[in-house]
């Protein structure tokens, strides 16, 4: 029993979340002898305890905040560069935030450009926060054959424009994914990262 706990502990969030929606989505639990189903149930109780404890450990001691979220975000999006450039468009600031918060030994590279000089710029990643979802979406047509993610902080609706938007909801950063721009990005993200959308909303 001691050995099935530690390989449960060993899932992350994003994993209980996928895996238990494939199982019960797809109703495949019916394909399971009654022991595996007690197994699977006293599985779901405790992934739920933990991810309740993580849930209150994590916000207690590190804040969610933009900086934070992008970046778990990005380590479930693959990327062809293998030093990627994130450019925030006229955000010196938010640029600095990232910057500063950037996880240790990480593989990006941080810039904060115009929107006047995107084309000088391979940016692998641009990151929105003073322009409205219809001139984002503009920007962004110009880049329809060039693999590149666009996250926003400044639209909450997430019906136009970026790929992925932040918004704060009770007092913590949640995000909504535009499937439509997904695709125009030609950028790969992981199915958990969508299921995860979903979930926040």
């Amino acid at each position: 029993m001691q050995k099935y706990l530690l390989k449960v502990c060993f899932l992350s969030q994003f994993d209980m979340y996928f895996i238990f929606y494939v199982i019960f989505e797809h109703n495949i639990i019916k394909y399971f002898q009654p022991l595996i189903i007690m197994k699977i149930y006293f599985t779901t109780l405790v992934l739920l305890l933990l991810a309740i404890f993580n849930f209150n450990i994590v916000h207690a001691t590190q804040p969610q905040n933009v900086t934070t979220t992008i970046f778990s975000i990005l380590s479930y999006v693959n990327l062809e560069n293998s030093s990627p450039l994130i450019c925030t468009i006229n955000n010196s600031s938010l640029a600095d935030q990232l910057i500063k918060k950037a996880p240790p030994q990480n593989k990006y590279r941080l810039k904060n450009i115009s929107n006047n000089d995107l084309k000088k710029n391979n940016c692998n990643v641009i990151i929105f926060s003073t322009f409205s979802p219809r001139e984002e979406q503009t920007i962004l047509n110009l880049y329809s054959n060039t693999p590149v993610l666009s996250i926003s902080t400044n639209n909450a609706q997430c019906e136009e424009g970026s790929a992925i938007c932040l918004y704060r909801k009770k007092n913590q950063i949640s995000f909504k994914i535009n499937l439509e721009s997904v695709n125009q990005s030609k950028v790969s993200i992981d199915p958990r990262v969508l299921l995860l959308a979903k979930e926040a909303e």
